[in-house]
């Protein structure tokens, strides 16, 4: 897989970020997995719509309240997109969904997890990564928000 590399120079050191370039990537058994998580049905749409669109194995669901998302169930994708429809909540409820979301989580079966979030930074952004992060016992986040072309 070729990569695009972007160099920044900050106080005298050279930070390098590397991307796969979109047009190149390869889709093989060992591709690496991911859950990803939207507050909204269109963001997710969209979201697990671009890894459809390079022969990812990408199914969305939408979570029940009443009801646990056993991510178990959907080991045969590549990207599981899960709606949590948490946008208009309040903050704690949508720290509780996205929590709830992840009490069973299981890195080797989704190493990597996308929080989508919207353009306009509307939802409870802070709240869902908190979430997060707390219970997949992770100490880093990169929070990357861009307005789509």
């Amino acid at each position: 897989m070729e990569i695009d590399s972007l160099n920044e120079r900050q106080e005298g050191q050279v930070s390098t970020i590397c991307c796969p370039r979109p047009n190149l990537i390869s889709v093989t058994q060992d591709v690496r997995r991911c859950l990803l998580v939207a507050d909204d049905l269109t963001g997710a749409a969209d979201a697990g719509a671009q890894f459809a669109k390079i022969g990812l194995n990408t199914l969305l669901i939408s979570m029940k309240e009443d009801r646990r998302v056993n991510l178990a169930e959907y080991a045969d994708r590549d990207v599981l997109v899960v709606n949590t429809d948490s946008r208009g909540s309040s903050p704690e409820r949508a720290f509780r969904l996205v929590s709830d979301l992840l009490k069973a989580y299981d890195r080797e079966l989704y190493p990597v997890i996308y929080k989508k979030i919207d353009s306009t930074l509307r939802g409870n952004i802070g709240r869902e990564i908190d979430a997060i992060l707390l219970e997949t016992s992770s100490q880093l986040c990169f929070f990357a928000p861009s307005y789509p072309e």
